[in-house]
């Protein structure tokens, strides 16, 4: 009998990963895109290392796990998580029509986005460039600048106040940090584009899935949010640069992938200046 989900990491500049969250009899593959990572920090019965050799980048890594899995689900995690077995619970009560997900937040307690409405054009650059972070959550300008971005910026505005709900994939897309898919539509839609290195990949999965599996939903169960230290990795100079390196051009991968003039007008701007 096949298992009811595998749970899928990709690796890159951590030291441990804590598995104790995840039932033993629940296969666990790891990809290890650096060898940072040592298989003896790794604690679970059921658990397969990849290494390819190269940083493959988030989508490709789960890509090269997506062929050995065989139930019939798969749980995407990031190693900057902290889960537990509540949250495994969550996350594998679904059946071949939901994509599930759990609430996030900080270690400072900070809400993250988890469940997003697509895009407008402006709110895709603003999103690109980073210009959230000189805004403060919760703050007077954030209420003054919402407003401008239209019904993307309700949207958002909601998904960080948002603890539980039920949306159509047509309408929302899902953060990649934690969440749980159907096994069979992620292969029938080729999984994750590799054209992406990392950032956006999440939300073109999501766009492609509901052209081909319109019926998807997207649960948010109400649960005790889990905690995501975004950025965990990225601590040196260094690191930030090449991870706003590789957020512009997957930015770019998305605008072009989308129909119509503002679409190729944000394309030709997130091209001016980039390596």
């Amino acid at each position: 009998m096949s298992p009811s989900a595998t749970v899928v990491y990709v690796a890159y500049g951590i030291d441990r990963l804590d598995l104790s969250w995840i039932p033993s009899e629940t296969p666990v593959i790891v990809v290890h895109n650096d060898e940072r990572l040592r298989e003896s920090a790794c604690l679970h019965d059921l658990l397969t290392h990849l290494h390819p050799g190269a940083n493959l980048g988030f989508g490709a890594g789960i890509n090269r796990a997506l062929a050995l899995i065989d139930s019939d689900r798969v749980i995407l995690c990031n190693p900057d998580t902290d889960l537990d077995e509540a949250h495994y619970v969550t996350l594998v009560d679904a059946d071949g029509t939901t994509i599930v997900a759990v609430p996030l937040v900080e270690p400072d307690g900070a809400p993250n986005a988890v469940v997003n409405p697509y895009w407008s054009v402006p709110a895709f650059l603003a999103t690109a460039w980073r210009l959230g972070r000189f805004v403060p959550r919760g703050g007077r300008l954030l209420r003054l600048l919402t407003p401008l971005l239209g019904r993307w910026g309700r949207g958002h505005r909601d998904a960080l106040a948002q603890r539980g709900g039920e949306w159509s994939v047509r309408d929302r897309w899902v953060a990649g940090a934690v969440l749980s898919l159907p096994t069979e539509a992620l292969r029938a839609v080729g999984g994750f584009d590799e054209d992406y290195f990392l950032y956006f990949e999440d939300a073109d999965l999501h766009q492609r899935l509901a052209r081909d599996f319109p019926a998807l939903r997207i649960r948010l169960p109400d649960v005790e949010p889990a905690r995501h230290a975004v950025g965990g990795c990225a601590t040196t100079y260094e690191d930030r640069r090449a991870v706003a390196r590789h957020r512009r051009a997957s930015a770019r991968v998305y605008a072009s992938r989308q129909p119509g003039r503002p679409w190729r007008f944000a394309e030709s701007v997130l091209a001016v200046g980039a390596p």
